[in-house]
């Protein structure tokens, strides 16, 4: 059976000019497109992972992932189910 649950979009934004040596060194930023107009952050990669597995609903390893495609390409973003 499909999953007919609402989704949203999280989007990570890696912030700053300059890229840091290491994931670990950037600060992120979390978007939600349920909720307009709000960015939170910027955190720490373990505070980001820890935000995305409880707000966005994702296991630590999508999360992670998630954080790393933002490090790389400046932003990603992921559709979740809206909890």
């Amino acid at each position: 059976m499909p999953d007919t649950r609402p989704r949203m979009i999280v989007t990570v934004t890696r912030k700053g000019k300059k890229k840091p040596a290491g994931a670990l060194d950037a600060r992120y930023t979390v978007t939600f497109d349920a909720l307009p107009g709000k960015t939170y952050g910027p955190w720490s990669y373990r505070e980001t992972r820890d935000d995305l597995t409880v707000s966005a609903l994702l296991e630590p390893v999508e999360a992670r992932a998630l954080i790393l495609d933002a490090f790389t390409d400046d932003s990603a973003s992921r559709e979740v189910p809206r909890a």
